[in-house]
């Protein structure tokens, strides 16, 4: 049914590794949601691999921090519960404390119902 590739030279079947091939992420800081299982945990394993500082969320820090020890690289892990306010904002509180400008935020959290 997909065939092919499209302008930017990637298809469906590409996968992370090609798509970040020969990236320097080494001065970057990124934030990722969602960062504990499936899409955001590859993205994440990528994204550290290529050198940036992930700041990690999950809805526990402990969540957050198991995916950080699989990766390895520079993380910082921190919880986020997203239906709940008052963790989006301690979660915020908690980064801005970290001094790190963030240079992308990925927003990859499941199912907020």
């Amino acid at each position: 049914m997909f065939k092919g590739k499209g302008p930017s030279g990637f298809g469906y079947g590409s996968t992370a590794e090609e798509v970040t091939d020969g990236l320097d992420l080494s001065e970057r800081t990124i934030m990722l949601t969602g960062c504990n299982s499936g899409i955001g945990k590859e993205t994440l394993r990528v994204l550290a691999k290529r050198g940036a500082h992930v700041i990690a969320a999950a809805r526990t820090v402990d969540k957050a921090q198991a995916a950080c020890d699989d990766v390895g690289g520079e993380t910082t892990p921190v919880a986020c519960e997203l239906s709940e306010p008052a963790s989006v904002q301690a979660c915020a509180a908690r980064v801005t404390e970290l001094g790190r400008p963030l240079d992308a935020i990925i927003c990859n959290a499941g199912i907020m119902a």
